[in-house]
């Protein structure tokens, strides 16, 4: 395929973004290809209802609504909840998603808290 893709459009960049898998990386690195890291990140203004009136969010606060949970204020996570935050974050996004995701340890989650840096 990537011979295929080579010959067909010699100028051009070819990028597979989002891959995981540590054998097909290897592979990738073996025939030139060179790991970029990338984010996604979303900024939103709290202050506005501008986050509030997606689809993705209306979703969610259904599926939230259908539930026992409820959403925490910084203040009201202590350090002990802390610990079981990073234990969720790392079992979604490390083990399920990927390792290359960034890896926070229970300390600076809660300094986040307590700053209120990931309000």
């Amino acid at each position: 395929m990537l011979a295929t893709v080579l010959k067909k459009y010699p100028e051009h960049a070819i990028c597979l973004r989002s891959v995981h898998d540590q054998s097909l990386l290897e592979q990738l690195q073996k025939v030139g290809f060179r790991l970029l890291p990338a984010r996604q990140i979303y900024l939103s203004d709290t202050q506005t209802d501008a986050p509030f009136v997606n689809r993705r969010f209306h979703k969610d606060s259904k599926l939230l609504n259908k539930t026992s949970y409820r959403i925490l204020r910084h203040h009201e996570i202590n350090r002990v909840e802390a610990s079981r935050l990073k234990e969720l974050f790392e079992r979604l996004h490390i083990e399920k998603y990927s390792r290359r995701n960034p890896q926070y340890t229970t300390r600076f989650i809660g300094h986040s808290l307590e700053t209120k840096f990931l309000e």
